[in-house]
């Protein structure tokens, strides 16, 4: 395999959702923890990924989930964010480069990521990163990475800076960005339909985290056969009228 063609997984998994009331990674989505489903999409499309996690607590939780022979990476410096995590892992590739997706993205499948790595090996030019943009945000939190910008990335921090979007933009590193009609592109052909093209965190973070989310996300509401309305994810002004209703 060529350097070129080698990609290695990346599962984001530190974070332990205080705001939402509780573990996001336990969620469970049709029948299997949240962090199952994204490891197995992960796990078909490039192999067994590396799972980042703050610390040894995290992995002794995760790992009689996602088995015995999952690797876990550890943060060595928890209160930057991810960026410390990120770069420590792409210090540890030795060729190629990696594909880093947040545990909170349930719609990703390993057909999604197959499409998105071969339009990668079709491009012209190997990029330091590839970053595909939606709604006009860069979606920095499933995209591909060279380990030349673990570098970039540790000056970040260094100077305080622990935003990943932010970092990407300021530092000089070679970025291609997919356009709005390649993501549409990809997302009609490799996207679970069922959870949208939107990611989970966002969507529950900026529009519907309210008391209704969090006590429908902590299990209270255990019959909803009731009075129930069913709408796409994605559906934002129905998933705020239902919070407003409540």
């Amino acid at each position: 395999m060529s350097d070129a063609a080698q990609v290695r997984g990346l599962l984001l998994a530190g974070g332990r959702s205080r705001r939402m009331g509780q573990d996001k990674r336990l969620l469970s989505i049709d029948g299997e923890p949240l962090i199952v489903r994204v490891h197995r999409a992960l796990s078909e499309a490039f192999g067994a990924p590396w799972v980042l996690v703050r610390e040894e607590a995290d992995a002794q939780l995760l790992r009689p989930l996602l088995g015995e022979g999952a690797t876990f990476l550890l943060d060595a410096e928890p209160s930057a964010g991810p960026l410390s995590a990120v770069a420590d892992a792409l210090d540890q590739l030795d060729r190629g480069c990696a594909f880093l997706l947040a545990t909170d993205l349930p719609g990703v499948s390993s057909q999604f990521l197959r499409r998105f790595d071969a339009l990668r090996r079709g491009l012209p030019t190997a990029p330091d990163a590839l970053i595909a943009t939606t709604a006009g945000r860069l979606q920095v939190m499933s995209a591909f990475y060279r380990p030349r910008i673990a570098a970039a990335l540790r000056d970040s921090v260094r100077w305080g800076q622990h935003c990943m979007v932010q970092s990407i933009r300021q530092a000089s590193i070679d970025v291609h960005y997919l356009s709005e009609e390649e993501v549409a592109e990809l997302v009609r052909e490799g996207f679970d339909p069922t959870y949208g093209a939107r990611p989970l965190r966002r969507t529950i973070q900026r529009r519907v985290e309210n008391e209704l989310a969090r006590r429908v996300l902590a299990g209270e509401f255990r019959d909803l056969s009731q009075n129930t309305r069913v709408v796409e994810f994605n559906d934002l002004p129905a998933l705020e009228k239902i919070a407003r209703d409540a």
